[in-house]
């Protein structure tokens, strides 16, 4: 990916690589340099863009998914405002998912150490992981869309 963040078309090779719709931004780094030209931090996805204030209004991808269960429901139809992404009898076991995915598999730092390093037993214990993100999606979660469950399919077609 770069020190420039997620490419946008212009600069991804990737075929059928979305263009950035607002601005035609090149990285994502753009957007974050956008609302803040003194940011110095990592350029990371997903990022949710306030488009009155051009700002990011959240880079966490768990948070997004809450926010979106519930910030907009008065703007859209009543059936889809009923769709309970974090419904209150499963929170605690989303949130254990989300951290335990966040933590073993989305982190770039532990992907990383395995292929710099080339540890076997490392690689091996990030798939083992990875089988068990898959078997959670063949479980409870996989009848209802659920937030966890976007992120386990999120990490799993990254690999």
């Amino acid at each position: 990916m770069g020190t420039d963040g997620w490419p946008f078309a212009p600069a991804d090779q990737f075929p059928d690589a979305d263009a950035d719709p607002l601005y035609d931004s090149r990285h994502v780094k753009d957007l974050y340099l956008r609302a803040e030209p003194a940011y110095s931090g990592r350029f990371t996805v997903p990022v949710l863009w306030d488009k009155k204030r051009n700002t990011i209004v959240n880079n966490e991808s768990s948070e997004i998914i809450r926010m979106l269960n519930t910030e907009f429901n008065a703007l859209i139809p009543d059936d889809k405002a009923q769709l309970d992404l974090y419904p209150a009898p499963l929170r605690a076991d989303i949130d254990g998912v989300n951290e335990w995915v966040y933590d073993r598999i989305n982190s770039a730092f532990f992907l990383s150490f395995c292929l710099l390093t080339r540890s076997w037993s490392l690689e091996v214990d990030w798939f083992r992981r990875h089988r068990r993100c898959r078997w959670r999606l063949q479980g409870r979660f996989r009848e209802e869309p659920r937030g966890v469950s976007r992120r386990c399919r999120a990490s799993l077609r990254k690999s």
